[in-house]
């Protein structure tokens, strides 16, 4: 859907997306308004989003129509990486170009790790094999054979979200963690999280389940890890500047701390027993006694801090720009 009032849709958006309103996108939207509609949703176009008209429009969008690399890699990316604030965009933008003659280099457990290789949006094994997780990034460093899976995280732990639904599929497995989902708050062993981002709660625990289990057979990092490479699961998420937005950040980051240590105590526990009968707390059960030997970063990272330590790392200034990355 085209858009006709480009200054209506920015005075209406910046009160509902921090994207548009700290970063400024008017001068990129002005430019490249060919290329962007609104977002499309259901049987219609959503007037609270943009997204570029399709893949092709990111490229032009960003000067990378020529980037044989960028065109591999969003070649199988789903469809909703083409919205504007989509979390799968950003890292797709920012590692595309990583290579041997590229590295992104990420301090791991006071080891600094040259990473050459990536993979984007890479599925494992869940609960059921037609409803794969699908991380957002694989780092893969050949020359240390470390492989680091990461969860990217945009705009979307700045709101929050009321957890009920989110606890209707996943009560039994996250009653086995002794998490506690409660509306819009977390009780037990979250406490002290007061802005619950529980979309985020779920995926990261589903990937967790996933490098535990191991990849689908579309999975292309599986081939390294079965040669004996290292597994690291992380998150990363784009830190805004508001005080409103520090304030959910430091929310945010107690709050993947937290499920990160229940979650590394369950790895590490010998008595691997469950609360529950149902079918999938008795699954996950199993899933931790079969579990593939992966360590979990305990703290969130940053893009902003990532890219401080990697100041000779390539990235096109157009996308410098659009992130708001120095």
């Amino acid at each position: 859907m085209e858009i006709k009032n480009l200054e209506d849709f920015l005075g209406r958006i910046e009160k509902v997306n921090k994207a548009y309103s700290e970063l400024k996108w008017e001068e990129f939207l002005k430019k490249n308004i060919d290329n962007i509609r609104y977002t499309p949703w259901q049987d219609g176009f959503s007037k609270n989003s943009l997204s570029f008209n399709d893949k092709a429009s990111i490229a032009s969008s960003f000067g990378l129509p020529s980037e044989e690399s960028f065109s591999k890699h969003i070649e199988n990316a789903d469809s909703r990486i083409c919205t504007l604030h989509s979390s799968a965009l950003l890292p797709l933008l920012l590692f595309y170009q990583i290579n041997p003659s590229n590295k992104l280099y990420v301090r791991i457990e006071d080891k600094l790790i040259a990473f050459d290789d990536v993979r984007f949006e890479v599925p494992n094994k869940v609960f059921h094999p037609s409803f794969p997780s699908k991380i957002d990034v694989a780092l893969i460093s050949h020359s240390q054979q470390t492989i680091f899976y990461l969860e990217s995280k945009f705009t979307e732990y700045l709101t929050g979200s009321s957890s009920e639904k989110i606890a209707e599929a996943y009560t039994d497995t996250f009653r086995e963690l002794e998490i506690e989902l409660n509306s819009q708050r977390i009780e037990g062993s979250l406490e002290g999280c007061p802005i619950i981002y529980g979309e985020g709660i779920k995926q990261f625990v589903a990937h967790f389940v996933g490098v535990c289990k191991g990849g689908t057979p579309r999975n292309e990092v599986e081939i390294y890890i079965k040669k004996g490479y290292k597994i690291y699961l992380g998150e990363i998420v784009y830190k805004f500047n508001s005080k409103e937005a520090t304030e959910r950040y430091e929310s945010y980051a107690n709050l993947y701390s937290n499920i990160v240590n229940i979650l590394t105590k369950k790895l590490a526990s010998s008595e691997k027993t469950g609360k529950g009968t149902a079918v999938e707390v008795q699954a996950f059960q199993e899933i931790i006694r079969n579990a593939r030997d992966f360590e979990i970063l305990p703290q969130l990272l940053t893009y902003q801090d990532l890219l401080k330590d990697n100041e000779e790392f390539k990235l096109a200034e157009t996308i410098k720009s659009f992130y708001k990355f120095k």
